[in-house]
């Protein structure tokens, strides 16, 4: 073989292995693809448990509202009781929050009156004093 023939078959053999890398890649990333959408509809199923999951807690949790003598796991009994306690701590934040607004709203009135009355002092101020007519 002369230096072109090989030099010819070198890039044949080249090019063959590029085609071939390249497939692989092809292959590969429709593998990850497929992967990917299967992860997904596997992460979808597992919210979906989530919510069911919760679902049951909440409804547990009425139940055991409504006859706790019903409920004798005392797990169940213990994390209700933490429940309510959230609960009770919450309707005393938005207590709270209640009182800021009320407290707000009442200092905003009090100055809107006060810059009212300042106002109408100022254009009293301002007016020339009536003369009484000559009697």
């Amino acid at each position: 073989m002369n230096f072109w023939d090989d030099l010819q078959s070198k890039a044949k053999e080249a090019a063959k292995i590029a085609g071939q890398t390249f497939d692989d890649v092809k292959e590969q990333g429709t593998t990850q693809i497929a992967v990917l959408k299967i992860k997904r509809q596997i992460s979808l199923c597992e919210s979906e448990i989530e919510g069911l999951q919760k679902a049951i807690g909440k409804r547990v949790y009425d139940l055991q509202l409504i006859q706790p003598e019903g409920f004798a796991d005392p797990e169940i009994q213990k994390l209700c009781g933490e429940i309510t306690e959230q609960l009770n701590q919450i309707a005393g934040l938005e207590k709270e929050i209640v009182e800021l607004q009320d407290e707000s709203d009442q200092r905003a009135a009090k100055a809107e009156e006060e810059q009212k009355a300042a106002e109408a002092g100022e254009a009293a101020a301002a007016e020339p004093p009536k003369e009484d007519p000559p009697a």
